[in-house]
């Protein structure tokens, strides 16, 4: 039954335009980034590091997909007014709502997809909108499919699970709007207090990194503090390694959503 109510879930998702019409607009920030960065003939703008750089910043905007995509799926009884109906079914509570929370949650993350496939389609057809040096290394599927796995992934799970949780609870979008801000006014004031990817000088110091590195939800501060000494050949060999505080940081926010 659960596996029925899921492939459901799945096709209810993408029939919708805001699906396909956020798609879209995450292939084209793709496409704009695909070729931006690098250090010129020193750093390939396909680098490992690149790639989880660029799919990081865009995956910050994954928060109001999961938004979008959670209320569409946990409150369309109630938009309908079929919430008692759907409970006369021999459909347990429980698998209903699992199957909605990984049904949106999927759909999220194929939408993040687009990015990775707008970086490749810009790399592999050479669309241009920077001008200036700029050298491509060895074409791989690899790590673009190790970041989103690594990177997007946990993070994706546990924003959903927190918007789960509030869209239950409350039964309302405009609370669930009202979290998805407050989650990027807090990631934002604290990234600036703990010496995380937007704070200024004064506030990096080791201490400050390593907190921000393990209590960053989005692994950005993480991605920071393991890459920060590397050299333009590191860059454009070496994966993000899940391992030390990465590892930690995304066992506990994987941990948090659960």
């Amino acid at each position: 039954m659960f596996k029925l109510l899921l492939q459901f879930e799945w096709r209810y998702h993408t029939k919708q335009i805001a699906f396909w019409f956020s798609f879209s607009i995450f292939l084209f920030l793709g496409l704009f980034v695909g070729n931006k960065g690098g250090t010129g003939a020193s750093e390939n703008i396909n680098s490992p590091y690149q790639i989880a750089y660029f799919i990081g910043i865009m995956a910050l905007l994954s928060v109001f997909i999961v938004t979008v995509l959670g209320c569409k799926a946990m409150l369309r009884d109630k938009d309908h007014g079929m919430t008692e109906l759907v409970f006369t079914t021999p459909i347990k509570k429980a698998q209903l709502l699992y199957s909605r929370f990984f049904g949106f949650l999927m759909a999220s993350f194929v939408i993040l997809c687009a990015v990775p496939l707008g970086m490749l389609i810009n790399i592999l057809f050479n669309v241009s909108f920077f001008p200036g040096e700029q050298t491509i290394g060895p074409i791989e599927l690899w790590p673009y499919i190790w970041t989103m796995l690594v990177l997007v992934a946990p993070s994706m799970f546990f924003i959903a699970s927190v918007m789960l949780f509030i869209i239950v609870v409350t039964r309302s979008q405009i609370s669930a709007y009202a979290v998805a801000f407050s989650i990027y006014g807090i990631y934002f004031l604290t990234s600036m207090f703990t010496g995380g990817p937007f704070g200024g000088p004064i506030t990096s110091s080791p201490e400050s990194q390593a907190l921000a590195a393990l209590l960053d939800p989005f692994g950005l501060s993480t991605f920071v503090s393991q890459t920060q000494y590397f050299t333009s050949p590191e860059r454009n060999t070496t994966l993000l390694s899940l391992s030390g505080v990465f590892l930690q940081n995304r066992i506990l926010w994987i941990g948090m959503g659960g």
